[in-house]
């Protein structure tokens, strides 16, 4: 099974994802491009890679770079039980215009769809205070900035066009624990 928790920065998909596959007894998986990069371990070579590309490169381009993570994801894990921060949802929210389509159909069809999609929900506020929380230099700080109000319409028409099974889930009110309780509770009962 393969559940990937997306969302903006600052909702919580890092440690929602995280907690979760402890809970589930799945394995977790981030960043998968550090694998060529860095072999894994070290993830500066990654970082500076991502932060070229980020700044520099063609929307097209990122969507193949980050959907390569998404193919490996499927190469590496495709007959173990997964949680993954981010996935192609997100891949799509950030890279994702009408130049690029049939990029997005290809990986779709290459890579295949979690299990279940979770999109995490927070309000503008409470996104950008936990951010100033966590560090108040973080560099999502200057991403939450330029966060387009439509954000999660594009992620969740993205996840519509596939037909891919998810749950969208508030959780401005709550901590990553509860978040993930809640999780844990629907996917016991799905599966």
């Amino acid at each position: 099974m393969h559940i990937a928790i997306e969302g903006l920065d600052g909702v919580g998909t890092t440690s929602a994802a995280k907690l979760l596959a402890e809970k589930l007894g799945f394995l977790f998986v981030e960043k998968p491009m550090r694998f060529f990069t860095d072999g894994g371990e070290d993830m500066q070579n990654y970082l500076r890679l991502t932060s070229w590309l980020n700044s520099a490169a063609s929307n097209a381009l990122k969507a193949c770079f980050y959907g390569c993570g998404n193919l490996l994801i499927s190469t590496m894990y495709g007959d173990r039980n997964i949680v993954t921060d981010r996935h192609l949802a997100s891949n799509y929210y950030w890279n994702g215009d009408i130049e690029n389509g049939s990029v997005f159909d290809y990986l779709v069809r290459s890579a295949g769809i979690p299990d279940l999609t979770v999109v995490l929900y927070a309000t503008p506020d409470i996104r950008r205070r936990r951010i100033v929380g966590r560090d108040q230099n973080d560099s999502d700080i200057q991403k939450f900035a330029s966060t387009p109000p439509d954000a999660y319409e594009k992620m969740e028409l993205f996840i519509k066009r596939y037909n891919m099974p998810y749950i969208v889930f508030d959780n401005s009110s709550m901590d990553i624990a509860q978040t993930v309780e809640q999780i844990f509770t629907l996917v016991k009962n799905i599966g």
